[in-house]
């Protein structure tokens, strides 16, 4: 992060390109994943799959890419998850009232 002042704020920090760039890929892959998971959840409980309705049907290649990219997000959300328990981020809250 840059140290820099922000207009009315005094000193303050700005993320820099690549930060920035991992936090937007970190909420598309987290977004995709959720909608992977609405959608299993659709398919167990009443055998409805929506991106397959929502893109052509079982066959369509478009659905295709969507489960690909929902696979895929599923493996980069695996680098903030090593990260987080490298760093001390996670914290159980067990014990807390």
């Amino acid at each position: 992060m840059d140290l820099l002042p922000l207009r009315g704020e005094g000193w303050g920090f700005r993320p820099n390109r690549k930060e920035t760039a991992m936090k937007a890929m970190n909420i598309i892959t987290l977004l995709l994943i959720i909608v992977g998971g609405v959608n299993w959840g659709l398919v167990g409980l009443f055998d409805f799959d929506v991106v397959a309705a929502l893109l052509g049907g079982q066959d369509a290649a478009l659905q295709q890419v969507v489960y690909i990219l929902v696979g895929l997000s599923a493996l980069w959300q695996l680098y903030p998850l090593t990260r987080a328990f490298q760093t001390g981020e996670v914290r159980p809250q067990r014990y807390r009232v």
